[in-house]
């Protein structure tokens, strides 16, 4: 899937949705080997959602990884390992683990998740989206949310989490989960934004996106958080990475989550002037306006054939 795959024998999609599987893989690129590990080699985002059994089912659903600059960039931390005495293996099977959207003190909600699988996505050679659904039954307390995963090639992502909130104060998260590599860690004074670079400086910035006509992410102290997460690079390996949540306490009505990560191939690139993505919901639609993209992706509202 990402540079150990055999070489394809003839043009292959870059991009591809197993709707049944619940998997999405969107791809610049089909390099290989060498190529695909130096820094301006192919980009790649997985995504997961989804499940066909509640058999070891745990809250992963819109959860993803980023490949790029040669290596994993935000990852599903895993375990390879099941064996609980080793440190953070026990917390590598749970949702915290993931890079997802998580309501505090939901548990792991296994009995109680609804099958729901991917009800809409786009592919292009620039730009392919997909949404997620993070549904509940009723009577857990939790809002259904609707994830976007919207990959602008060769280096942006947009993620945004919708819910809509019946009344106000519910505790919510959106976790992401860095590369041991990106140890190197840059703060915005003002703002929310984050660099997390490796020794060569490359790395990836993320930011908060306000979105308008719902409640988003207001900056504060207590709204980034960080904490230590135990990774598996390999089997029975297990190291410390940090993971980099972004807190936002509900309100009644619509609420939104939104970052963008940008994959940085330049050391010495200027984040203060990547432009943020124009966000507004409306009728059960998100318009998404960039430097080089524009688009009314349906959210909650049907697909429009």
């Amino acid at each position: 899937l990402m540079n150990t795959a055999r070489r394809p024998v003839a043009k292959r999609d870059t991009d591809r949705v197993f709707r049944s599987a619940g998997y999405a893989c969107f791809r610049t690129d089909w390099r290989f080997g060498e190529a695909a590990l130096q820094p301006d080699g192919p980009t790649c985002l997985f995504v997961k959602s989804g499940f066909h059994t509640r058999i070891h089912k745990h809250q992963d659903d819109g959860s993803f990884q980023l490949f790029g600059l040669g290596q994993e960039l935000l990852v599903d931390a895993g375990s390879y390992a099941n064996d609980r005495d080793i440190p953070a293996t026990a917390e590598g099977v749970a949702a915290s683990s993931h890079t997802l959207l998580r309501f505090e003190n939901e548990g792991r909600l296994r009995e109680t998740l609804r099958a729901r699988i991917l009800p809409g996505w786009q592919i292009s050679d620039e730009a392919s989206y997909v949404v997620c659904d993070h549904a509940a039954d009723e009577g857990t307390g939790r809002p259904n949310v609707r994830r976007l995963l919207l990959f602008l090639k060769p280096f942006d992502l947009l993620v945004v989490d919708l819910f809509e909130a019946a009344e106000a104060g519910q505790r919510c998260v959106s976790q992401l989960v860095a590369h041991p590599a990106l140890s190197q860690v840059e703060t915005e004074e003002a703002g929310l934004g984050v660099l997390l670079r490796r020794q060569d400086r490359r790395g990836i910035f993320i930011r908060p996106n306000p979105v308008q006509n719902a409640h988003s992410l207001q900056p504060s102290a207590e709204t980034r958080r960080w904490r230590s997460l135990g990774y598996s690079p390999a089997e029975w390996q297990v190291v410390e990475t940090k993971a980099l949540d972004f807190a936002h306490t509900a309100r009644q009505g619509m609420n939104a989550l939104a970052y963008q990560v940008r994959i940085l191939p330049d050391p010495d690139q200027d984040v203060s002037r990547i432009p943020a993505f124009g966000l507004s919901y409306d009728e059960g639609h998100l318009t998404v306006q960039g430097p080089s993209y524009a688009a009314r992706i349906p959210i909650f509202a049907r697909p429009e054939k």
